[in-house]
């Protein structure tokens, strides 16, 4: 090793190889950042699974019967009341419960969905396209909202396809 360094020493300043900062340690020798929580990137780790728990999908638990019982209110007002329903059963249970939380969001979304759908079909009806239309989105709407009530009922967090990931996203935000 002395004859390493009395290289080093020879060949000058040119030459003389740049300190170079100590390789990080391989996770399964010496110390680890779990051994040290006071370090930056424990914390940073620690807050990133903390959001991560936070922000899963379905949360975790059981659902309840009143959480079901109103997820399955929400879709059944939504055939019965459009928007209106849904939008009340959110604003009720919002604090509450996720699970209700979230189907009554996903209705809403639906039914505004569908409600553009038939003002678009309304549009159409000097086409004759929207007199055939009109009707078939309102059966469509009235059978995926009693087909989503029987799932809120059996405590399922089923998502529908266009409208889940608005739904989720506004429950998640009010769960911050």
């Amino acid at each position: 090793m002395t004859d390493e360094v009395e290289k080093n020493e020879e060949a000058g300043p040119e030459e003389t190889p740049a300190a170079e900062p100590e390789p990080e340690k391989a996770e399964g020798s010496g110390a680890s950042d779990q051994d040290k929580p006071d370090t930056p990137a424990s914390v940073e780790k620690a807050a990133e699974e903390k959001v991560e728990k936070e922000l899963s999908w379905p949360p975790e638990g059981e659902v309840g019967k009143d959480e079901r019982t109103f997820g399955m209110l929400a879709w059944l007002l939504a055939a019965l009341a459009w928007w209106l329903g849904p939008l009340i059963i959110y604003m009720i249970k919002k604090d509450e419960s996720k699970f209700a939380a979230f189907h009554g969001m996903q209705a809403l979304f639906f039914s505004i969905f569908t409600t553009v759908l038939l003002v678009v079909s309304g549009m159409l009806v000097m086409c004759w396209i929207g007199a055939l239309l009109a009707p078939l989105v309102w059966l469509g709407h009235v059978i995926v909202s009693v087909i989503w009530c029987l799932k809120a009922n059996k405590g399922e967090w089923a998502e529908l396809p266009l409208v889940a990931d608005w739904a989720k996203n506004v429950v998640a935000d009010k769960a911050e």
